[in-house]
């Protein structure tokens, strides 16, 4: 059994990645679609604590490819 998920970084003030959220299951359970749906949640609930630990997407952060 294989295993799927979505993952996104938690941000200081300082845009250091200091940690990650990410919800994971089986693949069975986890479809494409189902990930696609996930995503959005999990990276606003990371952008939502990021922003509360000081961090803004305002300053010039280089961007990854």
């Amino acid at each position: 059994t294989s295993i799927s998920g979505v993952a996104a970084p938690v941000r200081d003030a300082r845009g250091d990645i200091v940690a990650g959220l990410s919800v994971a299951s089986t693949t069975p359970y986890m479809s494409r679609a189902r990930m696609e749906s996930l995503a959005p949640l999990v990276v606003g609930c990371a952008d939502d604590i990021s922003r509360q630990l000081g961090y803004s997407r305002k300053r010039d952060w280089p961007s990854v490819p």
